[in-house]
């Protein structure tokens, strides 16, 4: 009897502190894996396009967290909210995209419940982040050429890589960054006109995991995972601070909005970039909508209230023209000061009164405030 009570005892604890751990397949097909870490965490990726991060209840039941995805461009998502409830080996939940209204359903079986490695489940580590200067890794010590600088500018990264040889097969990346800057997802595009959507995350070995797709995959090579010209993973090493002018040395590969995608969310100008010029053709103080000098309605020369003593109206010419001679040919006298009923002058053409606007020249991706003046004036428009 006691042994059979105690083997209720040990089931009820079981069923109680189910776990996620383990490598499952949801019904699309895709590989997940899963490990719950220390106070109740859990991680994973999910068939190579992505990471997930997130807590399990204390019942072990109940998850929720972020799934951070590549590909993202495909329904405008890169970050998906999930919530899993499971029992045995399987769980059924539902996601939701962060930027939409995209959402779903997600459910998955358990196929192995041994724990996978810790690169399987990309767990992060627990501090730094991704900016500085990483070497891929190789099977043998040798010395690839592969090497990459990564950026910050707050929550966006920018990336400039070369490999096989040095000035040869450049490329560029840019996105956003999550998870206290231990993941970025983005898009990369190369000289050799190949692009596509990556992602990036720092390990707790202090290694860097990442996942590239081109931009011609499909959703069966998402699932199978064998097509080596559309996909790869790769694992870097650190070997070194970074600079932004490192960083953003291949950026005009990140120009082109041609490409279909959209980069103009990710071009910016770095920390160390010299002063923005203002754009082309800009008018830091716009002229008024009824223009320089609109007439009076009551005419081009009205009567002065104060009285014939009062000073001639200002020349249409501007408030800085002298004023018309005297009928007599003599030099005229000094105007008298205005009287208190007279209203202000308009203000001087190097008078900035148009309000603070940041504004992003296009063309060049720079900001320029309109509301001050510029460090040269702009040239005339075309």
């Amino acid at each position: 009897m006691r042994s059979f009570l105690a083997a209720l005892l040990l089931a009820a604890v079981l069923a109680t502190h189910a776990t996620y751990t383990g490598t499952w397949r949801d019904t699309d097909g895709r590989l997940i894996y899963l490990c719950e870490t220390g106070d109740n965490d859990l991680q994973g990726s999910y068939s190579e396009v992505g990471f997930i991060q997130g807590t399990v209840s204390s019942s072990g039941q109940i998850a929720r967290g972020n799934l951070y995805q590549a590909i993202h461009p495909r329904d405008n998502c890169a970050v998906r909210d999930f919530t899993l409830d499971h029992v045995s080996d399987q769980f059924r939940g539902e996601w939701g995209c962060q930027d939409d209204d995209n959402d779903g359903v997600w459910e998955a079986t358990r196929v192995n419940a041994a724990t996978p490695t810790a690169v399987q489940c990309a767990i992060l580590a627990t501090s730094g982040d991704l900016e500085g200067r990483w070497n891929k890794q190789t099977s043998t010590d040798a010395v690839t050429g592969y090497t990459l600088d990564i950026c910050f500018d707050d929550d966006e990264f920018n990336n400039s890589y070369e490999y096989d040889d040095p000035g040869e097969n450049q490329g560029y990346s840019y996105g956003e960054l999550y998870e206290n800057r231990r993941i970025g997802v983005g898009n990369y595009e190369e000289d050799n006109g190949s692009e596509g959507w990556d992602i990036w995350a720092l390990l707790q070995d202090g290694s860097m995991l990442s996942y590239y797709w081109d931009i011609t995959a499909d959703d069966e090579d998402v699932t199978s995972l064998n097509n080596a010209a559309v996909h790869g993973s790769e694992r870097f090493n650190r070997v070194g601070t970074t600079t932004q002018m490192q960083c953003r040395r291949n950026i005009d590969l990140g120009d082109d909005d041609d490409n279909g995608i959209d980069d103009d969310d990710f071009n910016f100008t770095g920390n160390n970039s010299p002063a923005p010029p203002s754009p082309s053709g800009s008018n830091p103080n716009p002229p008024s909508p009824s223009g320089p000098n609109p007439p009076s309605p009551s005419g081009p020369n009205p009567p002065s209230p104060s009285g014939p003593n009062s000073p001639p109206p200002p020349s249409p010419s501007g408030p800085n023209s002298p004023p018309p001679p005297s009928p007599s040919g003599s030099p005229p006298s000094p105007p008298p000061p205005p009287s208190p009923n007279s209203p202000p002058p308009p203000p001087s053409p190097s008078s900035f009164s148009a309000p603070f606007v940041v504004t992003v020249d296009p063309d060049s991706f720079r900001f320029y405030e309109s509301g001050s003046p510029p460090s040269s004036p702009p040239p005339s428009p075309s």
